[in-house]
């Protein structure tokens, strides 16, 4: 099932270096990301610049079995 989800309760921002960083182990256009690796500014991630999309919202879907969140899309 297709969810909404907020910036702020799938990603986190390293307040010292302005990193972001997931916090759930997810997949992005089919790229894996794990929990907590470091995104840094300018780096895409899936082919999507994150950075772009603070404070916006995402959909996707949630595996609860392999616990993996899949963005499929920006609002």
């Amino acid at each position: 099932m297709l969810n909404r989800y907020n910036f702020k309760d799938i990603f986190g921002i390293n307040s010292k270096t302005g990193d972001i960083f997931p916090l759930f182990n997810m997949m992005v256009n089919g790229q894996y990301f794990v929990q907590y690796f470091s995104i840094p500014r300018g780096l895409a991630f899936g082919g999507i610049d994150i950075y772009r999309f603070v404070g916006r919202s995402f959909t996707g879907y949630w595996n609860n079995t392999n616990k993996v969140l899949t963005i499929a899309g920006v609002i």
